[in-house]
């Protein structure tokens, strides 16, 4: 069975979507994990290992408590995404002669600690490093309660706010099913609930790595580089991700503390370089073609597409999205 099949397949067991066959599968992986092997590896990773264990006891007690398996299944289910991601293949291969141990069902493996937001209105979790996130009903926040030395990692399993402390010396991870995304410090917001067709990461300030999780070896090269107003975009039908702006961009709050803009008879090539470095949106446009052209207005509230459309209004021009770029076209002003 290759690594991606593993993972699949754990990930069912986790939902609780396996058939009877491959739950036996399973069942005979747990009871050949080699426990002297399991005792050698970090101690973020073996805790996963033993959440395994505490999902097959869960299981077992589900039918005697139904309000609470859920949840059980939703913080198993995160822990191990964690595992998958960070791990790597070698600790899923069995050696003989082993036994699971197992752990509690009320409590998280040492040193975990888990957020679900069962409410209706999102809640703030506030982490060991100074970094908070916005956890959005339904959704699940799996992490340490001390990071590492090197790096900070969590799991969500639906949607959260990242405001992540700046750590030049210890990145930012966060691990959702398909997807990992980096960062040093900044805010950004992630969607990656179950059933969904797609994951998407969405920055608000600063800089962020998006890569799919078998993209671990080769990082640098298969990210995807996100800046203020930019999302990636995880299709899992297609596997693939896109890069693109994000639906509604904002005023980069380093750059303008006012939103208004004025201006008296301005070349609209100005007008869109403000919005360009307002924004951090790419303009792309003939700068000959539209030399000749002015405009006298004041642009208060409006989001940004309304101001586009406000100057290209006034001078017959058009504009389109094209991944993180906007592209105006017209034949000028006589």
């Amino acid at each position: 069975m290759t690594p991606e099949a593993f993972k699949e397949l754990l990930t069912r067991y986790c939902q609780g979507q396996c058939t009877p066959q491959e739950e036996a599968l399973v069942q005979e992986w747990y009871n050949t994990i080699d426990t002297n092997g399991r005792q050698a590896l970090p101690e973020e990773q073996r805790i996963i290992l033993e959440a395994k264990a505490w999902r097959q006891l869960s299981a077992r007690l589900r039918d005697g408590r139904p309000p609470r398996h859920h949840l059980l299944l939703k913080i198993a289910a995160c822990l191990t995404l964690f595992l998958l991601a960070a791990g790597g293949w070698y600790y899923f291969t069995p050696t003989p002669h082993a036994e699971v141990s197992t752990i509690t069902a009320e409590t998280l493996p040492a040193g975990w600690s888990a957020e679900h937001n069962s409410s209706e209105t999102p809640r703030m979790v506030s982490l060991t490093d100074g970094s908070r996130v916005m956890l959005y009903p339904g959704s699940t926040l799996c992490f340490p309660q001390t990071f590492r030395r090197d790096q900070r990692e969590v799991t969500l399993l639906g949607e959260g706010f990242f405001d992540v402390q700046r750590d030049t010396l210890r990145p930012f991870l966060v691990y959702t099913q398909e997807v990992t995304t980096r960062v040093l410090g900044t805010s950004f917001t992630i969607k990656a609930y179950e059933n969904a067709p797609e994951i998407t990461v969405a920055v608000a300030t600063g800089r962020v790595a998006v890569y799919k999780q078998r993209s671990r070896t080769n990082q640098d090269a298969a990210a995807v580089v996100l800046s203020p107003n930019q999302q990636a975009v995880y299709s899992r039908q297609n596997d693939r991700v896109k890069k693109a702006l994000v639906a509604h961009p904002r005023i980069i709050p380093a750059t303008s503390a006012n939103p208004t803009m004025s201006y008296d008879a301005a070349p609209v090539t100005s007008i869109f370089q403000a919005l360009e470095e307002s924004y951090g949106v790419d303009f792309v446009y003939d700068e000959n073609t539209l030399a000749g052209c002015s405009l006298t207005t004041t642009l208060t509230d409006e989001d940004l597409y309304a101001r586009i459309r406000i100057v290209c209004e006034a001078i017959g021009a058009d504009y389109i999205v094209q991944d993180t770029s906007i592209v105006i076209t017209g034949t000028g002003c006589p």
